[in-house]
């Protein structure tokens, strides 16, 4: 009988850490799942500064240098695109929301070492960790994007 409690209780203990093992929030890169570059450009994006205070404003440089040579096709004016998501991965502030762009078919061509850069800035207006994710908007090229993380503190 003791043996059978001794047991039990292993396995009670045994099983709480696994418990909490599982509620431990995982570390995390970012919020979206970046397709594998196909190899054509380079994409970076960064946050500056990586470490802010609440009210200050932080800087995004998302940046394309390409390898090959490249078409893009858009579908209309708008050439990036920068969102904001909070620790639980949920988006607090897209770049282009209440933006109008020219609704006109875009092309572009890409020649080796041709570079493409656009930055903005996003005031915090809180505390925390958070993740950015900077993509260039061509069609079908949801490869052509990068992400950060930045901290916001009081």
């Amino acid at each position: 009988m003791k043996r059978g409690m001794f047991l039990l209780l292993i396995a009670v203990v045994s099983c709480t850490g696994a418990v909490e093992e599982a509620t431990k929030p995982k570390p995390s890169k970012g919020c979206k799942d970046i397709p594998a570059a196909r190899g054509e450009a380079e994409v970076t994006l960064d946050a500056f500064p990586s470490v802010a205070k609440q009210g200050q404003g932080i800087a995004f440089s998302l940046k394309m240098t390409v390898r090959d040579q490249m078409d893009l096709r858009y579908p209309d004016g708008q050439r990036y695109d920068f969102s904001v998501y909070d620790s639980s991965c949920k988006q607090i502030w897209q770049w282009s929301e209440g933006r109008f762009f020219t609704q006109a078919l875009g092309q572009e061509h890409l020649s080796p070492g041709e570079k493409r850069a656009f930055t903005e800035t996003y005031i915090a207006p809180s505390s925390g960790t958070f993740h950015v994710v900077g993509i260039f908007t061509a069609d079908g090229r949801e490869d052509l994007a990068a992400q950060d993380s930045f901290e916001v503190k009081p």
